[in-house]
Parts: structure tokens; sequence; C-alpha cells
């Protein structure tokens, strides 16, 4: 079960992800876009255990 800090994490990358596929690109950038791909690594790591 996803905690209320990981919904929202998951919720602000879906919006991203959303404007990226849009092409709304002046609300994204390189920082951003890394960001994402760092928490969505680590969520998957922390939700299968894999290292």
């Amino acid at each position: 079960m996803a905690l209320a800090q990981e919904v929202k994490d998951i919720t602000a990358w879906a919006g991203q992800r959303n404007d990226a596929a849009h092409g709304q690109f002046d609300s994204l950038s390189k920082a951003r876009a890394q960001i994402m791909i760092d928490g969505i690594n680590l969520f998957i790591q922390q939700k299968t255990n894999i290292t």
C-alpha cells in the first residue's frame, strides 16, 4: 500500500509525464526530469526490494 507522500509523488510524476506527452516542455527541465527518474527508481526499489 502506498503512503500519502508516495501518492503525492506518483501524482506529480504523472503530471510531468503528461506535460511532456502533450508538448508542454516549458514546465519541464532536465533537473526535474532527473529528480523524477531518481524518485521512480527509488520507489520501485523500495516496493520490490531490489538493490
